[in-house]
């Protein structure tokens, strides 16, 4: 096979409705796939590597962090906007499956904001990964101990 590693898959995630799959490239390619009909959704590299990927509680919108300090919405049915020039590369995004809030992890800090937002509108110290659960929680890990777990209520 005379494959590269500039297209290997780093990131794979289900859609809400778990009618998606959205796979992230080290190429910055963003793959989105109907696993029950022959569709498929590509988003061209727009920059480089894709560390995370994660979706809108409608599963309308993927969402993409990339290692250039950059993150995509991508809007399956009318394109895309991204949040730019970020402090820091962001190492894992995660959105609430209530309110569509963002949040946005870096090795360093927290960034916040809601889909459709032209930037973060808040951060806050912390680390490099970070999750909402079903039930609205966010977690991560605590900025000067990654073996103690934060848990947020979010309201």
């Amino acid at each position: 096979n005379n494959s590269t590693r500039s297209d290997k898959r780093s990131t794979l995630r289900w859609s809400p409705d778990g009618t998606w799959l959205a796979a992230g490239a080290s190429n910055g390619t963003v793959l989105c796939w109907n696993p029950h009909m022959p569709i498929r959704r590509e988003q061209q590299p727009l920059s480089k590597s894709v560390n995370s990927v994660s979706w809108s509680p409608n599963s309308k919108i993927a969402v993409a962090a990339f290692v250039d300090k950059q993150v995509l919405f991508w809007n399956l049915e009318t394109g895309s906007i991204a949040w730019e020039r970020l402090p820091e590369i962001p190492t894992m995004v995660s959105i609430s499956p209530h309110t569509a809030q963002l949040a946005l992890a870096t090795e360093k800090m927290l960034f916040f904001g809601r889909i459709g937002d032209p930037a973060p509108t808040a951060s806050h110290p912390g680390q490099q990964i970070v999750a909402w659960s079903p039930t609205n929680k966010l977690a991560t890990l605590d900025k000067d101990d990654d073996t103690t777990l934060v848990i947020w209520q979010a309201y």
